[in-house]
């Protein structure tokens, strides 16, 4: 399978060779800093160095509060690793798909994990292979039978298995302060990345956020400062 940011990179090249000489425009504020490709390398060398000895790593992304792209981000993640470092990576939306993975991948939803904890049926059944290494599921079809799922005793021994199967699983959790949900996640996984977006976030909020985590026995690895927005050129800002 071609890399895609190998096949962006290239793309990218061929764009640039293509126009014709004149004069630099001013770079747009979205392309200043660093590339999400450079973020996304940054938070797996942050999981694995807080995480050295564990075989399968069970990640939990949650924001602090709605719309602060956690979706955008644990998705490119799980396409990184399974693409690049060619690892098996389970992506799973605990936010009742309002991540929107199903329709970036263009898959048709099949039975959440409800389904195993209800009908007895095994995990591979409501998991979905779609490229590479990355495999797709979800805990639910609404947030009631996605807190019943992760509220279930045998929850736990569902987590178990898949850490057998996956070198990486990542939860795709809602929001803190959109669902006291995410805080299930906590227990079942080693470790939780928190989204914060630039500018819009309360400092307070996200600090309410992580005691909340760090008392249900959560392992901050690190927190994404997200769309960050660089209000002085690139050139004098990497001078700073």
């Amino acid at each position: 399978m071609a890399k895609i940011y190998d096949a962006l990179k290239r793309a990218e090249e061929e764009r640039a060779g293509d126009r014709p000489d004149e004069t630099p425009a001013l770079p747009r504020v979205r392309h200043q800093g660093p590339s999400l490709r450079q973020k996304l390398i940054a938070v797996y060398r942050s999981i694995e160095s807080g995480l050295p000895d564990t075989p399968c790593r069970v990640i939990t992304f949650v924001a602090v509060r709605p719309g602060e792209g956690t979706s955008t981000l644990v998705r490119e993640l799980a396409k990184l690793v399974s693409g690049e470092l060619a690892q098996r990576v389970l992506l799973l939306d605990a936010a009742c798909g309002s991540g929107g993975h199903h329709e970036h991948f263009g898959v048709r939803p099949e039975a959440g994990f409800e389904a195993v904890i209800a009908e007895r049926r095994p995990p591979e059944d409501v998991i979905q292979p779609v490229e590479g290494g990355l495999h797709l599921g979800y805990l639910g079809t609404d947030e009631a039978s996605a807190v019943r799922v992760m509220s279930s005793p045998e929850f736990q021994g569902i987590v178990k298995g898949l850490r057998e199967a996956f070198r990486l699983v990542l939860f795709d959790a809602p929001a803190v302060t959109d669902s006291s949900s995410a805080l299930l996640l906590v227990p079942q996984s080693d470790g939780v990345i928190m989204v914060v977006e630039a500018e819009k976030t309360r400092w307070q909020a996200a600090e309410s956020a992580r005691e909340r985590i760090v008392m249900q026995g959560g392992n901050v690895l690190g927190v994404i400062l997200n769309k960050r927005r660089f209000h002085i050129p690139r050139c004098v800002y990497r001078r700073l």
